[in-house]
């Protein structure tokens, strides 16, 4: 019992079945347990209609029941679809528009090869980003009686905006402010970062506004001068910064 985590009877059913049928007493049955609720092809069906209404159990559920005549939970639904692969997480933003084919393949060269420099310790690759926080709850659905509506307390929060330079070793570099960030924000933590660096450095930083600006791109013979190179990931539509070499970034 202690070494199969099973009770007495087990122990019982099967000995009797070895006395009965020797070994062959001992395998499971083909058809024991619980039958599927689905067949693979209606577990098929049921994933397809999952990537059509990825948001709603209710459209599944009442998709099943009228082409399966099936009457399912919602949690039945959600195991069938974790068996399949599936899972519940939260959807992500991506840029607008796509990125040339062309260009997309080289930067993806040049920062696998970034990637075995900094392997080899002969860099310190960097991915450098901003992010902001507050304590401003996010106010969910819920269900609620008509005459009873749940309520929470207002309340006003700072923002606190993080700037941070992350390796790949997961060892985070990071400057907090409350102030909005700007590009003058953006330069002054790169310039302090500059002088930690000691070994050549290599940032990864994409394309948003604050990194394009006059004052940011005036800059770089400056970093370049301590050692730290930027790589960006995306070239600016006007040619306003291109990469060379997988590391280089220069102004026109």
């Amino acid at each position: 019992m202690a070494i199969f985590q099973v009770k007495r009877a087990t122990i019982y059913d099967w000995f009797n079945a070895f006395e009965q049928r020797s070994f062959a007493g001992l395998y499971d049955k083909k058809g024991k347990g619980r039958k599927p609720t689905f067949t693979p092809q209606q577990q098929i069906q049921i994933k397809e209609w999952a990537k059509q209404f990825p948001k709603q159990l209710n459209k599944i559920r009442a998709k099943i029941f009228d082409h399966f005549a099936i009457n399912v939970s919602h949690k039945t639904i959600e195991r069938v679809l974790k068996a399949l692969g599936l899972s519940w997480r939260r959807i992500r933003r991506k840029p607008k528009g796509e990125p040339d084919s062309v260009e997309y393949e080289q930067k993806s060269d040049q920062l696998d090869r970034l990637k075995q420099l900094d392997k080899a310790g002969i860099i310190d690759l960097r991915y450098f980003d901003e992010s902001g926080f507050c304590l401003v709850p996010y106010v969910p659905y819920a269900w609620q009686e008509k005459a009873d509506t749940i309520e929470v307390e207002t309340s006003r929060s700072k923002r606190l905006n993080v700037l941070g330079f992350l390796n790949r070793e997961n060892e985070l570099t990071a400057y907090t402010f409350e102030s909005s960030v700007n590009s003058d924000v953006v330069i002054a933590c790169i310039d302090e970062f500059s002088t930690t660096i000691t070994i050549p450095t290599v940032l990864v930083i994409d394309n948003a506004t604050v990194h394009t600006s006059d004052a940011f791109t005036d800059k770089i013979p400056f970093w370049r001068a301590k050692g730290l190179e930027l790589f960006l990931l995306v070239t600016q539509k006007d040619n306003k910064y291109r990469c060379h070499k997988g590391l280089r970034v220069e102004k026109g």
